[in-house]
């Protein structure tokens, strides 16, 4: 069918790996020339059996590690850094595996007081000493995600910091720029004079791509075309965005495009693409204050999904401008 043409497909939630049967299946239904199928992973169930069985349809490994071992470990429990830093010694032996190590920012503090997003670059060196000669192993940096005003979110100066302690390193590194972080770019292009003209799109998936050294800046709402995430629950729900936004059953009602048990995937995309379901059209409607936004070229309307989530309303919880408008 001609709409189901995702560009790539993510195996997440929980830890994937725990079904290994299913997991095997989804990999091989799911598997299409066109779509890049990404497992994200603790890696520690990932052993030779399991390996073998998804590498024909899995294109990228994503292991998640919260840092270097300190904070993975107070994160996850003792011991459990070792074994997931096997794992992906393991999955680097293995020629034309693609692994993407991926850690998560956050504003916050570890037992041993240092700055969670220390232990990332603490992570970032270790990983540049013993792959940095790899060019099949990434390191992406997620930002945290929470309600607007969770003091765990970022500030502008904290992904400033991120991005120029990770330059310079051989280690291939992605800094994923999530639309609720969106409304920081602009200045973040004006502070750290990055120069945007050489902004590019993958030929494949359309992600934009801003290349700094040995970084690629991703900045998620710089898509040519509107760019939208679709997810399925485990109970057939389908819904716009990532798992991120997974909450209650009253409030995802906001964002459910579809109900599997009722209704064919097919059918439900279709309707989402051709704006037939209420939340695309909702999605389609930028504020007017954006639309006239001196930030508007780097913003584009901002987290409209979250909006759409913690208030019932498609703009950006996070704009300080919007939230200025909004409190007079």
């Amino acid at each position: 069918m001609d709409i189901y043409q995702p560009k790539w497909i993510s195996l997440s939630g929980k830890e994937p790996t725990v079904f290994p049967e299913w997991l095997c299946k989804t990999a091989y239904r799911v598997k299409r020339p066109e779509t890049h199928v990404i497992l994200m992973t603790n890696g520690l169930l990932l052993h030779d059996e399991l390996f073998e069985c998804l590498r024909s349809n899995v294109d990228c490994f994503d292991i998640s590690l919260d840092g270097d071992k300190p904070a993975h470990d107070w994160m996850r429990g003792e011991g459990r850094f070792e074994a997931t830093w096997k794992t992906l010694s393991h999955l680097a032996k293995c020629e034309g595996t693609k692994i993407g190590v991926i850690a998560t920012a956050v504003n916050s503090y570890l037992p041993d007081r240092r700055w969670q997003p220390n232990a990332i670059l603490s992570l970032a060196k270790q990983m540049n000493e013993e792959y940095g000669h790899s060019a099949s192993i990434s390191l992406s940096i997620s930002l945290y995600y929470g309600q607007p005003h969770d003091p765990l979110l970022l500030t502008k100066q904290h992904l400033e910091f991120l991005i120029e302690g990770l330059l310079g390193y051989d280690l291939p590194i992605i800094f994923l720029l999530t639309a609720h972080y969106s409304h920081m770019w602009g200045e973040i292009i004006r502070d750290l004079k990055l120069n945007i003209d050489t902004l590019e799109y993958e030929i494949n998936t359309g992600v934009p791509v801003l290349q700094v050294a040995n970084m690629r800046l991703i900045p998620f709402n710089m898509f040519e075309n509107q760019a939208q995430t679709i997810r399925v629950s485990n109970q057939g729900k389908v819904y716009v965005g990532c798992n991120h936004l997974s909450w209650d059953d009253q409030t995802e009602l906001a964002y459910q495009i579809g109900d599997l048990k009722q209704e064919p995937f097919e059918y439900v995309l279709r309707q989402f693409v051709n704006r037939l379901h209420p939340v695309a059209r909702q999605l389609d409607k930028v504020p007017y204050i954006c639309s006239r936004c001196e930030h508007w070229e780097s913003c584009r309307g901002g987290d409209r999904i979250s909006g759409l989530y913690y208030y019932g309303v498609a703009k950006d919880p996070y704009c300080p401008i919007l939230n200025k408008r909004d409190s007079q």
